[in-house]
Order: C-alpha cells, then sequence, then structure tokens
C-alpha cells in the first residue's frame, strides 16, 4: 500500500465500504474473489480499447450525472448540518421509515 500511493493505512470510507462488502458476500475470499473479477474485466477492457467508446457520451451528460450524485449527498447531509436527524433508524434511506419526512423536506 505504502509502495503505489504514500500512504501508511486505508482511507477510513474505503475500511467501511470493504466491511460492508464483507458483511453482504458473506466471506472476505468470496469478495476478493469479486475484486479480482472486476480488475480482469478490466483489463480486459482496456486491451480491446473500450474506452473509444466513452466518445458516445456527451459531455454534458456526464457532467448532469455526477451533479445528481453531489446534490444526492448534500441533501443526504442536510439532517446532519442541521442537528435535526433524532433517529438513526433508517438513516440510509431517503423516504425515512419512522417518520413522514423526507431528506428534502425536513
Amino acid at each position: 500500500m505504502v509502495l503505489f500511493s504514500g500512504s501508511e493505512r486505508p482511507v477510513a470510507g474505503l475500511a467501511a465500504i470493504v466491511s460492508d462488502s464483507v458483511a453482504k458476500v458473506g466471506s472476505y475470499e468470496v469478495f476478493l474473489m469479486a475484486v479480482m473479477l472486476a480488475g480482469l474485466i478490466q483489463l480486459g477492457l482496456s486491451l480491446v480499447k473500450a474506452s473509444r467508446f466513452s466518445s458516445f457520451f456527451p459531455g454534458s451528460v456526464v457532467k448532469g450525472v455526477l451533479v445528481t450524485f453531489g446534490i444526492a449527498i448534500i441533501l443526504k447531509q442536510n439532517p446532519y448540518a442541521l442537528d435535526r436527524d433524532n433517529d438513526h433508524a433508517g438513516m440510509l434511506e431517503f423516504q425515512q421509515p419512522t417518520r413522514t419526512e423526507s431528506t428534502i423536506i425536513p
């Protein structure tokens, strides 16, 4: 890890993603197999020069998708910023199950 990034430990977000993924697939070995398969798919796509197909997607579409992700992240953080998140149950869902308020309307 230090060899490639200069970091001495993984980023906390990456550790959370890995631990959640391991919990979802059931074992660390299955998770590693999934990561290896994803890497092989990426290598295969790079060998056939699949990046040439990226020119079919207009830049405005890519920017729109990124803006949408940004807006969703901001909206999910509003209850925390406004200190209005009293219950942590269902905090990953857009519509909170224990109340009628949504992420947009606190």
